[in-house]
């Protein structure tokens, strides 16, 4: 947690009470201000980087005059550390890339006899799995894990899914004989379809 900005508390008049109860108060809950000296043209500690006493972000600070305004520039470099990613080994098919007519041979090939009890149903699953490994093959390849996130909820999630509906919509009106035209406003697609 890094609390950052102009507070237009007097924080090096440690007389002020304003100023001595904000700093009590910062010292309560285990936090540090790490602003010191003036970061205002009237000679007053204005702004604050506030970070927990424990902190691992370490600010390294800058007070900086230029001139521009009566607070001064203050810039603040922060020792943040990415969490190191992990992955996990995801094993999947590529059927979109089936070679179908290739695929129903080899299906028309391995069932001539259409008698059905339970010893075909499972020779047919078997063959039906044999075939599809054939034609596409497991996979194995790796992918970072990433944590979920809280503003990705249920409502965001279902406004992906329409927006992917709509450009697999709009993907088959494309493939249409007919002249199509998109329109693109922003976020929305209106299309205009002419046979």
């Amino acid at each position: 947690m890094c609390l950052v900005g102009d507070f237009n508390i007097h924080l090096d008049d440690v007389t002020n009470k304003a100023s001595a109860d904000f700093l009590r108060m910062l010292a309560s809950f285990g936090l540090t201000q790490h602003v010191k000296g003036s970061t205002h043209s009237a000679g007053h500690c204005l702004d604050v980087v506030i970070t927990k006493s424990d902190s691992i972000l370490h600010p390294s600070l800058k007070v900086l005059d230029h001139c521009i305004s009566d607070h001064y520039t203050l810039s603040c470099q922060l020792s943040i550390q990415h969490p190191s990613t992990q992955s996990r080994k995801v094993t999947y098919q590529s059927i979109k890339r089936i070679d179908m007519d290739t695929m129903v041979k080899d299906v028309a090939s391995h069932f001539t006899d259409y008698s059905f009890h339970q010893e075909c149903i499972l020779k047919y699953n078997k063959a039906l799995g044999d075939i599809l490994d054939t034609h596409a093959p497991l996979k194995t390849r790796v992918v970072p894990m990433r944590k979920a996130c809280k503003w990705y909820d249920d409502s965001i999630r279902q406004a992906n899914q329409k927006r992917r509906q709509c450009g697999c919509s709009l993907e088959l009106k494309m493939k249409r004989s007919c002249e199509y035209s998109v329109l693109v406003t922003g976020n929305t697609l209106h299309d205009y379809l002419t046979c």
